[in-house]
């Protein structure tokens, strides 16, 4: 006799409900690194501009259109950081609501584990109990044959 979980179909369910839960945190996180990532370049980039400015400055002076330039381009950089930093908040908020949805969803797939290894647990016991006492009476019938033999 195989063991049969009722409420396998339900489990399954809630694997696959988990599964999916993780797929969008994984994809939540993916989205926040990139944005760090880009967030990291534009700093990178702002300061080379500044060190390469001031250098310029420093060996030959700036005329007004090249000071008009840099300060564009430092004005366009800064408005890409402010969107970037607010596009990472609005994604850190999202993974971390995900978060909680794959925990939960987690932890309901978990409570039907256990509760199915709680009853293959009670079935095999049951079925050690029965071949325990089919081995038994297999005794007894033959020491009682044994005995009117």
């Amino acid at each position: 006799m195989r063991f049969r979980f009722p409420l396998q179909s339900l489990l399954r369910y809630r694997e696959n409900l988990e599964e999916h839960e993780r797929a969008l945190l994984e994809q939540f996180t993916r989205e926040a690194s990139i944005l760090r990532e880009q967030l990291a370049t534009i700093e990178c980039s702002r300061l080379l501009q500044l060190r390469h400015d001031a250098e310029t400055l420093e060996v030959h002076g700036l005329r007004g259109s090249e000071m008009q330039f840099a300060a564009e381009c430092h004005i366009n950089s800064s408005l890409r950081h402010v969107r970037l930093t607010k596009e990472l908040e609005e994604v850190e908020r999202k993974r971390f609501d995900q978060q909680g949805r794959y925990a939960a969803a987690r932890q309901q797939r978990e409570v039907l584990d256990s509760l199915r290894d709680t009853q293959k647990q009670v079935f095999d016991r049951e079925v050690l109990r029965h071949d325990q006492n089919a081995s038994d009476d297999l005794f007894l019938i033959r020491r009682t044959m044994d005995k009117l033999a």
